[in-house]
């Protein structure tokens, strides 16, 4: 992680080695649940009730309530996609711990993304010196709707997944239009979260 001048750790790196951890004792969690049902199912260990709610979870494709919260993020997705976001999600946190800092940030990745918004102010103030009670944010979709084409902003931050449900989003004219027919839900292109004084 980037440095401050006096050896600490910039905020967002502090942010990303908390969720870091969050993301570490959820996979802990799934995995020794797997082994631990695995081997409930040979004979090897009693099946508890923990272990049999979350046999009848799978029977279901129901995300098991030993995996959710508080350990995990809040999702309503059944758990084959549940799985296929958490990878995905585990391989953004990857990329951004090997590849460093990323142009835009997927925010609703994140277990506490109130956190990662509180960092992004306190990376301005501590660069202006201007209070971070003092600072909001000032939002501003941009054209980009491919996030490999995103470039980090000189201030604030870019993120991206963010949707609109029932509504659809002109990128050329920047504003909110009518949904397509049978889309519900429509991506925002990467959006720029400006520091502002309030």
């Amino acid at each position: 992680y980037k440095k401050t001048p006096d050896g600490g750790i910039v905020s967002l790196g502090v942010f990303h080695s908390q969720e870091l951890d969050r993301f570490n004792d959820l996979i802990v969690r799934v995995s020794s649940t797997l082994k631990t049902l695995g081997d409930a199912i040979k004979g090897f260990v009693v099946m508890s009730f923990n272990l049999e709610e979350m046999y009848n979870a799978f029977l279901v494709q129901k995300l098991p309530p030993i995996w959710g919260e508080p350990v995990s993020y809040p999702c309503l997705k059944p758990l084959n996609s549940w799985m296929t976001d958490f990878e995905a999600r585990v391989a953004f946190m990857t990329k951004w711990l090997k590849e460093g800092t990323p142009a835009s940030f997927w925010v609703s990745c994140f277990f506490f993304p109130q956190g990662f918004m509180t960092c992004a102010k306190q990376v301005h103030a501590r660069t202006t010196k201007i209070p971070i009670d003092a600072l909001s944010f000032f939002t501003e979709p941009t054209d980009c709707t491919d996030v490999q084409q995103a470039v980090a902003p000189v201030d604030g931050v870019n993120v991206h997944g963010l949707f609109l449900q029932g509504a659809g989003w002109d990128v050329a004219k920047k504003k909110m239009c009518e949904s397509e027919k049978a889309v519900l839900f429509k991506e925002l292109p990467v959006v720029w979260m400006r520091v502002v004084i309030q």
